[in-house]
């Protein structure tokens, strides 16, 4: 347990230094043009533009509160992935298409968690974008770690919760 928290911490530090080196070394976009993320946070572009603010995406709500604290003012920062959406099967539409490639920097698990962040990769039409995955050197917690024995003491502790729900 106590080799995965420092394997945990470790992937936070790295992410958080990946971050920060994309932040200091992207360019802003001269086309920006999102205007609210899915926090409902309204973005005047053409100010951020002003200020010299990078643009950067995250995936879905960790990662975007994550990307916000560690780039404080210096970015613009939004959640790619509207809340409440199941992340393993949500695909982009066109409008989310076309932000990603207005950004600046993309923040994603990878792990399969955004199936279809490889395709666009793969396409060529980002190549503006700087991809930042968040699992990259991170050692996985295997199975046969101990990973399932605690899969059916939290079974037993819900079935317990329910009985007590019940009476």
């Amino acid at each position: 347990m106590k080799s995965s928290s420092i394997i945990a911490i470790g992937g936070g530090i790295a992410a958080a230094i990946i971050i920060g080196i994309a932040l200091t070394m992207s360019g802003v976009s001269d086309s920006q043009d999102l205007s609210e993320n899915y926090m409902g946070e309204t973005i005047d572009s053409s100010e951020s533009l002003q200020e010299n603010k990078i643009h950067v995406l995250a995936s879905f709500y960790p990662y975007y509160e994550f990307t916000r604290n560690v780039a404080g003012d210096s970015a613009t920062v939004l959640q790619y992935m509207p809340s409440g959406i199941e992340a393993h099967d949500w695909e982009p539409r066109p409008q989310e298409i076309q932000s990603l490639k207005d950004a600046d920097v993309f923040v994603y698990n990878g792990l399969g968690m955004e199936p279809y962040v490889e395709n666009m990769i793969d396409s060529g039409e980002f190549d503006n974008v700087m991809f930042v995955k968040v699992s990259e050197g991170v050692e996985l917690i295997k199975p046969d770690q101990g990973h399932d024995a605690h899969e059916e003491d939290f079974a037993k502790e819900i079935e317990h919760v329910i009985e007590e729900f019940e009476e």
